[in-house]
C-alpha cells in the first residue's frame, strides 16, 4: 500500500469542541436573556383634576390647592402686599423705571405629601393689562423671605415673602400662586383692592 501522499490537514477542532463551543454559546444566551429583559415600567400617577381653577378672593382669604401628584395638598394665605419697598441690603435696585413689590403668603400643608418647592417659583403678580411678573429672588425691608429649602411637612405651615420687581407706574391687580413651580393645574387668585 502506498502511503497517502496527500495527508488530510490536522483539524483544529474535533466534534467534542464544537459541541463544546455550541453549548457555551446557548449557555452565554441563557445568561443574556435574564438581563435583556426588564421590569415592568412602574404604573403611571394618575391625578384626578377638577378642571376649574378656584374662585379669587381678596387678600387675607385662603385658596386650597392640589398639585400634580395625589397627596399634594396646600392651602395658601395672601396675607398683604407691601408696595413699595426697599431692598434689605440698601444697594440692589428694582432696575430703572422700576419699584419692588413684595406678597407675604402662608402656605400651610394640608395634604398628605411633603411640599417640597419654591414658593417663588409658583408665585406671580399681574397687573391690570393682564401683563404677568415673575418673582425675583431678593430680600426687601417688608420682611423674611421664605426659609431655605422650601420643604413644608404635612400639617405644618411657613410664612414669607416673595419680591416683584414692576414698573414704577403699572397697577397691580392680582397675586397668583400655582403649585409644582407653576406647572400645576389649579392657580389660585388674589384680587388687590382698586385705589
Amino acid at each position: 500500500m502506498q502511503p497517502n501522499m496527500y495527508p488530510r490537514p490536522a483539524r483544529d477542532f474535533d466534534k467534542r469542541t464544537w459541541t463544546g463551543a455550541a453549548v457555551a454559546v446557548v449557555g452565554a444566551i441563557g445568561l443574556i436573556v435574564p438581563v435583556v429583559r426588564s421590569a415592568p415600567a412602574p404604573a403611571a400617577v394618575v391625578v384626578e383634576s377638577t378642571g376649574t381653577a378656584p374662585a379669587p378672593v381678596a387678600v387675607g382669604g385662603s385658596l386650597t390647592l392640589h398639585g400634580n401628584r395625589d397627596g399634594e395638598q396646600v392651602t395658601v394665605t395672601v396675607l398683604r402686599v407691601a408696595d413699595p419697598v426697599r431692598a434689605a441690603d440698601g444697594v440692589c435696585g428694582p432696575g430703572e423705571g422700576n419699584r419692588f413689590v413684595a406678597v407675604q403668603l402662608r402656605i400651610a400643608n394640608t395634604g398628605t405629601l411633603v411640599y417640597d418647592d419654591l414658593p417663588d417659583d409658583g408665585t406671580a403678580l399681574v397687573d391690570a393689562g393682564g401683563e404677568r411678573f415673575d418673582a425675583r429672588f431678593t430680600a426687601t425691608t417688608a420682611g423674611p423671605a421664605f426659609p431655605g429649602g422650601g420643604k413644608i411637612a404635612t400639617g405644618a405651615s411657613a410664612e414669607g415673602f416673595v419680591t416683584f420687581a414692576v414698573p414704577a407706574n403699572e397697577r397691580i391687580a392680582t397675586v397668583q400662586f400655582t403649585m409644582d413651580s407653576g406647572f400645576a393645574d389649579e392657580t389660585g387668585e388674589w384680587e388687590l383692592a382698586t385705589s
